[in-house]
């Protein structure tokens, strides 16, 4: 008993030895060491000696914070805020709570736009606080407000411009507007700050590949072999996959084909890669194997429109039209305006002699892109076998003009004129084709412009 009431006099001797500005100066202390250790005992100490001031109930706050009770620890600065509604630190930490981070996907808390309302009142209180600017700008990033983003950053590094992050968020948000060259700039300067700071590094390389600088790409990527997300947890290495594709643009085959190797062993239910060491295989003309990693790619992802695309494409060049059509089904269904799948199913038709289908699936191009050349040109072809001739004419002539070195559109227009007794008109198209590198057309000219 006589030990209790002692401690309590203890207290109250304690809480009149510190004053309110003793609390304050103590909180400010708090705020800004970096030492989490020293953090956290002044704050503890702050609780002790005035738990229900506004520096108490903050300090409350952070601890439940710290020990991820988000929701009680909003609810204590909002206390806070009742108590001093000019405490910017409050509103700080409430928009760090609500914004995205890279646990996003393990939190039920996410609100971007109250993190936004929180930033915005901390910079309203506080407008020289660099690091407001970095979380505002970072939480626009994620809603991909990249422009805002940019915005905010520019003011953090015109504030504090030695951060790294500063730099590689800016650089990555430049990345995604597809300002690749601004994007380079932003993380060079992150990696002038910091030597081995492999997003940056990474992320560079992926610049330098949007570019065609692939020299470039493939020394950025050999730099930062592992490297697996900027929050260390991708599901497999990136840089092996970023490093193939550009070998790839290349047509260093052999080396793409052992990087989509190593990362289908690190990864080995990857359809993108798959996919990727397709198109190797297909330029390769190793159909074979390019077929089996098409179909691999579409069991693990049987949406994947591109897949059964380049299949299709394939069975195209095999002469297999009925399995091209098979595969553009599923193309023209998932992607119903996809002008490539629809023209090509057209072209698969016509090769069949399925002539109707085939004028259909043309139309149908010409009708979601009128500037698509190859379906006035697959629409005439069809035209003539259908012995529609002045149709066939009208496509062929519709396929110049959107194109003036369609050199096979010449020659087929050409032998319609012929066929109509139109020889002078017909020769004119096939000399044209000629001198546009179409040398069968010569044949044409040896038989039909003597």
């Amino acid at each position: 008993m006589k030990k209790n009431i002692f401690l309590i006099i203890i207290l109250i001797i304690t809480s009149y030895v510190y004053s309110q500005n003793d609390i304050k100066e103590m909180f400010e202390k708090s705020w800004n060491t970096k030492d989490t250790s020293e953090k956290r005992q002044l704050r503890e100490k702050i609780i002790q000696l005035s738990p229900e001031s506004e520096y108490g109930l903050f300090c409350k706050a952070w601890s439940y914070k710290m020990n991820s009770n988000l929701d009680s620890a909003v609810i204590l600065y909002i206390k806070t805020i009742n108590k001093n509604p000019k405490l910017w630190q409050t509103y700080f930490e409430i928009g760090k709570i609500y914004m995205p981070n890279w646990d996003y996907y393990e939190r039920t808390n996410i609100d971007s736009k109250k993190a936004i309302y929180y930033f915005n009142k901390t910079i309203e209180l506080n407008p020289d606080y660099t690091e407001v600017y970095f979380y505002r700008g970072t939480t626009n990033w994620w809603l991909g407000e990249f422009n805002n983003a940019i915005s905010d950053l520019n003011k953090a590094i015109e504030i504090n411009p030695i951060l790294t992050d500063f730099y590689f968020y800016r650089g990555y948000s430049y990345y995604e507007l597809n300002d690749y060259n601004n994007a380079i700039i932003d993380f060079n300067k992150a990696l002038e700050i910091e030597p081995n700071d492999n997003s940056s590094k990474f992320y560079r390389g992926k610049s330098y590949y949007e570019i065609k600088e692939y020299y470039n790409a493939i020394k950025d990527f050999s730099e930062v072999m592992n490297y697996s997300g900027i929050d260390g947890e991708g599901p497999f290495d990136l840089s092996y996959v970023n490093r193939g594709l550009s070998y790839y643009k290349l047509k260093e085959y052999n080396k793409a084909i052992l990087d989509f190797n190593i990362a289908l062993e690190k990864e080995p239910n990857n359809a993108e890669t798959f996919y990727n060491r397709g198109n190797v295989y297909y330029d390769l003309k190793n159909y074979k194997k390019a077929i089996l990693d098409y179909t691999k790619a579409i069991e693990l992802k049987d949406d994947y429109a591109d897949a059964y695309l380049k299949r299709a494409l394939l069975y195209n060049d095999l002469e297999d039209f009925e399995n091209t059509i098979s595969d553009l089904d599923i193309v023209i269904e998932l992607d119903p305006k996809n002008v490539v799948a629809i023209t090509l199913r057209g072209t698969s038709y016509l090769q069949l002699n399925i002539y109707k289908e085939a004028i259909l699936d043309f139309n149908n191009a010409i009708k979601i892109d009128p500037y698509f050349t190859l379906a006035y040109f697959g629409r005439g072809s069809a035209n003539v076998y259908l012995t529609n001739y002045n149709k066939a004419i009208t496509d062929f002539t519709k396929a110049i003009e959107l194109n003036s070195f369609y050199s096979a559109a010449f020659v087929q227009r050409g032998l319609v004129f012929i066929l109509l007794g139109n020889n002078s008109d017909g020769c004119k198209d096939l000399r044209k084709a000629y001198d546009l590198g179409y040398t069968d057309a010569m044949k044409h000219i040896n038989k039909y412009c003597k």
